[in-house]
């Protein structure tokens, strides 16, 4: 099944290929559609892998109408985002990974435009909103990893879009949104946030939503909320943050740490063929998010980091996605990635993947980037001790859902304190 702008197919060797358009002017319009059991399962995806081998949820049709609906309230740190006349809602994520966040649902749901850009291409990205935002003042929603936002604003050519993206929304899932990245978005005009889910939620879990005292804080204040990974603002869910034993909440001060536990009507009631897995998720009638978090008095939480990620050094625990944050503000810095590999005297240590910035390939320096986090730990965002003890200039590796691979990481690098 292919989708063209101008009916044409290309040459492929695949067969049978149609055509979507032509496929459906030769449908009937008078094909009388079954009536289906809201609980009848409607869709089967599966999870990236990126901890583990992928695990396939399913969903029934009640479970995506209602996470199309519940997910709208995520949406209200843009209070525009919830207009229908004029939403613009863009998606660039794969249709693979958790059927593109369901945004097409939400679009449907919402009445709103909808685009797909296939695949990904920034400067394809950039004329579909430049295309799009006219006039200017047309709200656009868009979706994504952070990497996808860093090949845009940091596109070569994007300078010539810039206007188009002036108070665009952009919203962060599936991995961190860096602090650096996330102020170069900014300062590019963008509004930006983070959010949170899994496969197994369908994915929308959580969104950095404002609360109706929130929109009087400093800007400042209001930035720095949106980087954490959100709270529920919908009544069709439950999340906390919780001993994963016993399943009682942690305390609310942003220090005490607890695993993710979620429940919704819309939730995965289990692994395709695999009733054992499927038991661990949902054990004590929650599903685990295997993230490691904290939570404020706001019930805003923080992903510390996942279970698997979390590096054990010397006993204490040092969060790669912290350490991640704050190597991105180094002005040469354009990504980074965070692992923990075999030490022998401390079991694991940290290693920091570096790619730096176009213009300062070959002039960068392991001494400055620990320079430039030493002044972080003298204010107590991080600790001294977390500072990665080797840096190496290398690509990163990525999933095909655009997220950082650290099995592979890890796998690469495992032996450089051997």
């Amino acid at each position: 099944m292919i989708c063209t702008d101008d009916g044409i197919l290309p040459e492929t060797k695949l067969e049978p290929v149609y055509e979507y358009e032509e496929l459906l002017k030769g449908a009937s319009s008078k094909h009388d559609f079954p009536e289906l059991n809201e609980n009848t399962p409607a869709g089967l995806n599966y999870t990236t892998g990126t901890t583990g081998l992928p695990k396939g949820c399913w969903f029934t049709h009640r479970a995506m109408v209602l996470h199309a609906i519940g997910e709208q309230f995520n949406a209200r740190w843009i209070p525009e985002a919830l207009d229908q006349r004029f939403t613009i809602l863009f998606v660039l994520t794969p249709m693979f990974h958790s059927f593109a966040w369901e945004v097409p649902y939400i679009a449907t749901a919402l009445g709103s435009k909808l685009l797909l850009d296939g695949r990904h291409d920034p400067v394809v990205d950039m004329e579909m909103v430049k295309r799009e935002r006219v006039p200017i003042d047309r709200p656009i929603f868009i979706c994504g990893v952070s990497r996808f936002l860093m090949e845009l604003i940091d596109h070569p050519k994007f300078k010539e879009y810039k206007e188009y993206f002036k108070d665009a929304g952009y919203i962060v899932g599936g991995t961190m949104f860096p602090e650096g990245l996330a102020r170069r978005a900014e300062e590019a005009g963008l509004c930006v946030a983070s959010g949170m889910g899994m496969t197994e939620t369908c994915p929308g879990m959580i969104g950095a939503a404002y609360k109706y005292y929130m929109y009087d804080w400093p800007d400042e204040k209001k930035f720095r909320y949106r980087l954490r990974t959100g709270y529920c603002d919908t009544p069709l869910c439950d999340v906390k943050v919780a001993n994963s034993d016993t399943l009682e909440e942690v305390p609310k001060d942003d220090k005490s740490y607890g695993e993710m536990l979620f429940r919704s009507v819309w939730a995965t009631m289990g692994y395709f063929k695999d009733p054992e897995r499927s038991k661990e998720l949902w054990s004590g009638g929650w599903l685990h998010g295997d993230d490691l978090c904290i939570w404020d008095e706001d019930r805003s939480i923080f992903i510390v980091d996942r279970t698997k990620d979390v590096i054990k050094s010397g006993g204490e625990w040092i969060s790669t996605r912290t350490l991640e944050s704050v190597i991105s503000t180094h002005p040469k810095v354009q990504s980074a990635a965070v692992v923990g590999v075999p030490h022998p005297e401390w079991d694991e240590r940290p290693i920091a993947l570096i790619v730096p910035k176009e213009e300062y390939k070959g002039k960068i320096t392991e001494e400055e980037l620990k320079e430039h986090l030493v002044k972080y730990a003298e204010k107590g965002d991080i600790l001294k001790w977390w500072i990665p003890e080797k840096f190496f200039f290398e690509e990163i590796p990525i999933t095909s859902a655009g997220k950082i691979d650290k099995k592979v990481i890890r796998a690469d690098y495992k032996d450089v304190f051997a």
